[in-house]
């Protein structure tokens, strides 16, 4: 009924009110959510399990960029690639190429913050070099900023531990003094996929999902709270021993960062436990 998809979904949103405003994977919010599926799932008497999944983690809580004495405006004027590392540098912008080449960086100076062109090869190549070489930040030209500013970029990954910004070519030139401040998290994490499965059963297993994560901008509740609260309510009407088949949900972590949970569940099966579902 409406009354008992309600109850589930005030919980979630009471979890995320507590939590930051938000159940994205990796957060205290998500830990908290995948407790209360958990729990209600073996308070019906299923079986539950949780399989945990390394995913890689980034948030940036803040970040400044002033270049020749003008403070620009993130989203706007600049962006902090995803995977960035935190930290501050205060010293003069060096024109190089694209930055793919180790040799660009030789005779980097103490304050020379290194300024490459985007292109040639990925941004996390561009951001080791630069890190190897002693560099303390490196800023990417963006020549083609859109009507809404400055496009977001990825470093793929946790690694890189200088800060890396993606700058619009207006406000870039060789020798322009610059002071860049970035802090944010970049590192692995542990969320899980919730799977729980009535006792019983033979032969084919039927199966349901839904993911658990929510955005890092909200709490989830219609994306996607609304579907672990109608498989919560499904495994309560269902109960621990329904006639034929095994009946299986999921609760999927990390949906939102790329389908992670799922993938990583499919990948634990073997053929032959694939071919049940």
């Amino acid at each position: 009924t409406r009354a008992e998809l309600e109850q589930h979904l005030s919980a979630l949103q009471e979890i995320a009110d507590e939590h930051g405003g938000t159940r994205a994977a990796g957060t205290p919010g998500d830990r908290a959510s995948v407790d209360y599926v958990a729990r209600r799932l073996r308070e019906a008497r299923w079986r539950v399990q949780l399989q945990p999944l390394r995913f890689p983690y980034f948030a940036l809580r803040r970040a400044s960029l002033n270049i020749a004495g003008r403070r620009l405006r993130r989203a706007r004027d600049f962006e902090v690639l995803s995977y960035s590392g935190s930290g501050r540098a205060n010293g003069r912008l060096r024109r190089l190429l694209a930055g793919c080449a180790a040799e660009e960086y030789v005779g980097l100076g103490a304050r020379d913050v290194p300024l490459v062109s985007r292109g040639q090869c990925f941004f996390r190549m561009k951001a080791i070099n630069a890190q190897a070489a002693g560099a303390r930040a490196l800023v990417v030209i963006d020549e083609s900023p859109t009507r809404r500013g400055v496009p977001s970029g990825t470093l793929a990954g946790p690694g890189v531990r200088i800060p890396v910004v993606f700058v619009s070519s207006e406000f870039v030139r060789d020798g322009a003094e610059v002071r860049v401040a970035v802090d944010a998290v970049s590192e692995r994490r542990v969320t899980h996929n919730v799977i729980a499965e009535t006792p019983g059963g033979e032969g084919r297993v039927v199966m349901a999902g839904a993911h658990l994560d929510s955005v890092r901008g909200g709490p989830g509740i219609n994306d996607n709270g609304s579907g672990a609260a109608t498989l919560i309510e499904a495994a309560e009407a269902i109960g621990p021993g329904p006639p034929g088949a095994r009946v299986r949900l999921a609760f999927w972590g990390a949906e939102e960062l790329g389908l992670l949970g799922s993938r990583r569940y499919v990948r634990s099966l073997d053929r032959e436990a694939r071919r049940r579902i």
